[in-house]
């Protein structure tokens, strides 16, 4: 069973991060800072109950949209990728 990781109040798989980081270009380490921008917009994502969606700005200074869900005293990271137009939309006019 792959390891989880934990930096602060965010964890994720180890897998599930090195398969982003492939596929999406964005490591979850890099997500993290996004959920921790003082302007993050957060959303439910419309899919399964509990899923949440954030569009937020990273310490790279990449807008990235992350999809997470609470697990327990912490914020699980389940992907993340470049956020597309719109996406940067919502996070500029704080809407979904």
């Amino acid at each position: 069973m792959p390891p989880t990781i934990i930096d602060g109040s965010f964890e994720w798989d180890a897998a599930k991060d090195r398969a982003n980081e492939r596929k999406h270009g964005v490591s979850f380490a890099e997500a993290a800072t996004s959920l921790a921008h003082p302007q993050v917009a957060v959303f439910d994502d419309g899919g399964r109950a509990g899923r949440l969606k954030a569009v937020g700005v990273s310490r790279r200074g990449r807008v990235l949209t992350v999809v997470f869900e609470e697990a327990g005293e912490r914020e699980r990271i389940l992907s993340a990728w470049k956020a597309t137009p719109e996406e940067r939309r919502s996070f500029v006019t704080g809407g979904g």
